[in-house]
């Protein structure tokens, strides 16, 4: 089965500002990054809709 995702071999970004240049950085280290962007997204997105004067926290 064929997913799409950060794991793919190739993926597209829908604007140059989601890119970083990594140049210099260990491989591992980047992988370590994408996972956790990944994470902390995923736990953004499990928020109800908040209003300006709400507070998360953890």
């Amino acid at each position: 089965m064929a997913l799409p995702g950060g794991f793919a071999t190739h993926l597209l970004v829908p604007h140059a500002r989601y890119l970083v240049d990594v140049e210099g950085l260990d491989a591992s280290t980047c992988a370590v990054l994408a996972c956790g962007g990944v994470t902390a997204s995923s736990a953004v997105g499990k928020f109800k809709p908040l209003h300006a004067d709400d507070w998360v926290c953890s």
